[in-house]
């Protein structure tokens, strides 16, 4: 699985040296990519970084959670991002297995850039859920489960954890709030529910193409305020 780290700090700037080291420590649960989220939540800006394992075509690609923008809700960048107190870092380490192109990146936000996640799991109904919110007109740029998650997200609030049938840990955060407002805890596999809650057949979960055996499935936890 891939490694997720996190720091809140509502008086000041989240220390980004610690979320580098953050990163660093947890390479061995994600060495194909790695990424980290800084966000302003009051002032509704962003700044995404690179590191020394970030994949040349992740920074190159066209994402709004690609490595190296600076930009505020409304597109644009609003001054020098050395001018931001940061009081939300996020950081992913991703061990691809279900998208394996640089759309995969994390952390993640929405097209509104309102709703960021720092992902570590494996949503085993995510086809099933996409096609739900596909026929409740949500767009999709990606094959990630990760933005299925982001979309579910915001059809259902703290309302999420029942349509997924899941082994995951998952922290998004949401510029308006500035905090952690969903921690989904892994269930069993076997039971699931939709978005408009009908009951369906379980599904048993895919055998993951690589999988990371030196650590135990584990996700690192943000102060919450």
């Amino acid at each position: 699985m891939c490694g997720i780290a996190g720091a809140y700090d509502p008086q000041g700037r989240v220390d980004l040296t610690r979320l580098q080291r953050m990163s660093h420590l947890l390479r061995h649960r994600g060495p194909d990519d790695e990424g980290i989220a800084l966000l302003d939540p009051r002032g509704g800006r962003a700044l995404t970084l690179a590191g020394p394992d970030t994949p040349e075509d992740v920074i190159q690609s066209p994402y709004p959670y690609a490595p190296g923008r600076f930009e505020s809700r409304d597109g644009n960048g609003g001054g020098s991002p050395l001018d931001v107190a940061f009081s939300v870092g996020l950081v992913t380490r991703r061990l691809a297995i279900v998208d394996l192109s640089p759309a995969g990146h994390g952390p993640m936000c929405d097209g509104s850039r309102d709703l960021w996640i720092a992902y570590n799991g494996e949503v085993y109904n995510y086809v099933e859920l996409r096609a739900e919110l596909q026929a409740l007109g949500d767009h999709f740029t990606t094959a990630t489960d990760t933005e299925v998650v982001l979309a579910a997200y915001r059809a259902l609030g703290h309302g999420l954890s029942v349509a997924l049938q899941r082994h995951v840990r998952v922290r998004a955060v949401g510029r308006e709030a500035a905090r952690a407002v969903l921690r989904a805890r892994s269930t069993s596999a076997s039971s699931r529910s939709t978005i408009r809650g009908r009951a369906g057949a379980s599904r048993s979960p895919p055998n993951p193409r690589r999988s990371c055996s030196r650590s135990r499935d584990r996700s690192a936890s943000a102060p919450t305020p």
